[in-house]
């Protein structure tokens, strides 16, 4: 177990210059440890929290994991230490960028590893504090826009979380489970995220529900509301189960 750390501005440079060193020559950086506990660059949080790498397969899994830790530090101050986000983006790296056989990177933008200020959108786009916020609002149903790798950003992420509105909408996010999460395979079902707005996909389903959002509140409605408005189409047997069709029909 390791005590969490938090980068000083030296730090973050650092971690950018080998970034981008990286990015250049696309092979793995056998530096980064230094980051870790060099008191050059980090100092301990106030908060005595201990993690360890574990083994996370899935956004979901480590979002869980962290979201436990991190509860211990108060909610106004959670999101908004850069320091210890990016710490931890060194502590997972192998987890955000893991290198392929010959031992390369495939190094994303800077804002995935470092965070970079407090407001939705750019939280979002950190590959931990994002997904820990989004278990943070959601829970159990955050699974479906968390499912897919930690290194990965699937389509059900980008389309829900995208719009604020939409992201931190429960109700919206449970409906999305409902309708598309395959509680066996532990992933979206099949055909749901293809990239034409077929009748019930999901491009569909935001389609949707950007109207409804122009006639109803939808952060006050409930998911058996909600599902009672979506079109028939979502009453396919292939995203509703013959109990939820009923609800739809009532």
């Amino acid at each position: 177990m390791v005590r969490i750390r938090e980068l000083n501005d030296a730090g973050i440079e650092k971690f950018k210059y080998y970034l981008a060193a990286m990015r250049e020559t696309g092979e793995s950086e056998t530096s980064l440890p230094e980051l870790l506990s060099d008191e050059t660059y980090t100092s301990l949080i106030p908060n005595k929290i201990e993690i360890e790498v574990g083994n996370f397969a899935t956004k979901y899994e480590i979002a869980r994991y962290l979201h436990e830790k991190v509860s211990k530090i108060m909610p106004d101050k959670r999101y908004r230490n850069v320091g210890m986000w990016t710490w931890l983006a060194v502590f997972y790296f192998d987890l955000l960028c893991p290198a392929d056989k010959n031992g390369n990177r495939k190094i994303g933008e800077d804002s995935r590893y470092i965070l970079n200020g407090d407001e939705w959108d750019r939280i979002f786009r950190h590959l931990l504090a994002g997904p820990v916020m989004i278990f943070d609002l959601h829970r159990e149903h955050s699974i479906i826009l968390l499912y897919n790798p930690v290194d990965e950003t699937g389509d059900f992420l980008a389309q829900l979380t995208g719009r604020q509105d939409f992201g931190r909408n429960r109700c919206i996010i449970e409906v999305a489970k409902i309708l598309y999460f395959d509680p066996v395979k532990k992933k979206p079902k099949r055909g749901t995220v293809l990239k034409e707005h077929r009748p019930g996909t999901l491009r569909r389903f935001v389609d949707v529900l950007q109207q409804l959002d122009l006639t109803y509140d939808l952060y006050s409605i409930s998911s058996e509301e909600l599902i009672r408005l979506l079109p028939s189409e979502f009453k396919s047997q292939n995203y509703l189960s013959k109990k939820q069709a009923v609800i739809k029909e009532d």
